[in-house]
Formats: C-alpha cells, structure tokens, sequence
C-alpha cells in the first residue's frame, strides 16, 4: 500500500501513468492537471487539502454510448478518489485496469453486433413526414396579417428553426448506415428511451407553429 495525496512528476515515476499537459484545463479558477495511463486520461485538481481525481473514460473513443458504461461496475471507480485527502496509488492502479480490460471488452462486443436500424429509419421518416406537414400546414393557413411584430418575428424564427431540423434529420436519415457505431447505438437508445430518433412531435418550434394556428 502506497498512500499519496495526489498524483505528481515525482511520485508516478515507474507506474506507467505520464503527465499529459495537453489535458490540463482551468475551470472556475480552478487547476486542473491532466494525466494519462494506457491510454486513458485522468484529470486532478487539488484544493483545500483535498485531491479531486478522475478517470475520463468520456475521453476515449468508444463504440458504446454513456449510458451503457453508466450501467457498469467499473464507471463507479472513475470518481473512486474524486474529494480525498489521500489514497492508495496500488489501488488506483488496479482501478485502471479493470477499467479498461471492461472498455476494451464493451467496444469489442459492440463492433462484434449487428445493429437493425430500420425501427430508427423508419421512426426517424415519420418524424420527418410529420413535422413537414406541421410546416407546410403553418405556411398556408396562418394569419400573418394579423399577427403582431414580435409574435410574426418570433414565429418567423420558429419556422426557419424547425427547416433546420427536417434539414438534419434528412441528411442523418441518409447518412444513416455509415454512421459511427456508437452514435448508431445512441440513436437507437433515443428511441427506446424517448419514443423518438431526433423530431419530437411535442418540440419547441412546432408546439409554437401548431398553437399559432389553433388561435
């Protein structure tokens, strides 16, 4: 057992963890050192006689979402020693390594799986195919005459916003069988957690545009 109260130059010496600068950051007046093993970045700052210490794993780049890491033992021991005034380099290093042997596991499962995207292709033309209706629907039938300046300016913007996102949506639905497999993996996700790919029936832009027309 080794207890140290941070990382530093001197006592990484023969761990296999390196400092890496070009990780360091400052946030709220706050310094933070950046730190790599294998790999894998750990940022730290030291304050008021604590050492706030975490193992980015958000930092590499994996075949699977957040949410399935989240889902894992190993994501606990990111913040293991995240607010303490000391602990045990054995320790972290053993951490680090369960860590990856599980992020190399879960990337290797996931590139393994064949994912069926059709229940998102086909979710994300229905969204496509509903807010275009919406759109079209504003553009002929609402009142503009009677609409006052800011109400026509906000809703003029309303419309241009929700243009953009039928844009992307069209271009992701074409992109879709070349995107990265985890963003494949996330998209799949949104519709089961959500109930949609990227159109929410409910959205800002065309709750405004519907309830423009329903005055």
């Amino acid at each position: 057992m080794k207890m140290i109260t941070g990382l530093t130059k001197a006592n990484i010496k023969g761990t296999g963890i390196e400092l890496a600068p070009e990780h360091d950051f400052t946030d709220d007046g706050n310094r933070f050192r950046g730190f790599i093993y294998k790999g894998l970045v750990m940022t730290q700052c030291r304050a008021d006689g604590e050492c706030y210490l975490a193992i980015r794993v958000d930092y590499l780049d994996n075949e699977f979402t957040t949410k399935e890491w989240m889902k894992t033992k190993e994501y606990d021991l990111e913040d293991e020693f995240n607010g303490v005034s000391e602990f045990d380099m054995d320790k972290l290093l053993e951490n680090l390594e369960k860590i990856l042997a599980k992020v190399n596991e879960m990337n290797a499962a996931a590139k393994a799986e064949e994912l069926n995207m059709d229940p998102v292709k086909e979710a994300l033309e229905d969204e496509i195919e509903y807010a275009e209706s919406v759109v079209a629907e504003f553009k002929t039938k609402f009142k503009w005459y009677e609409a006052n300046e800011y109400e026509l300016k906000s809703l003029v913007r309303d419309l241009k916003s929700e243009e953009t996102e039928i844009a992307n949506a069209k271009k992701m639905l074409d992109e879709l069988d070349e995107l990265e497999t985890k963003i494949q993996r996330q998209l799949i996700e949104n519709l089961k957690e959500c109930g949609c790919v990227k159109i929410r029936s409910n959205s800002f832009y065309l709750r405004e545009m519907k309830e423009a027309l329903a005055k």
